[in-house]
């Protein structure tokens, strides 16, 4: 998919500051994983991890699930509830 955008820009199709293929991807799966968070009929949701409550406040998270222990960085959930959470 790179290839294609850097053969777009030698071509003239794509402007060298338009954002990159990585993230474009990115922010795509940003904005689809909080469709699936927003949504409850969406296909996706049934598949999310339950809610987490607790009574302490460290620091603000991008959700509210609580992750899972199996990590599988192909799966697009699984990915995007592990991102920045370091």
């Amino acid at each position: 998919m790179e290839e294609f955008v850097r053969r777009g820009v030698r071509s003239g199709f794509y402007s060298t500051d338009s954002p990159t293929m990585a993230e474009l991807v990115s922010d795509s799966d940003g904005n689809l994983f909080q469709k699936v968070l927003n949504n409850q009929n969406h296909v996706l949701h049934k598949l999310l991890p339950e809610q987490s409550t607790h009574d302490y406040y460290m620091r603000p998270r991008s959700h509210d699930r609580s992750p899972s222990v199996k990590t599988d960085n192909n799966n697009f959930l699984s990915r995007l509830l592990f991102k920045d959470m370091y």
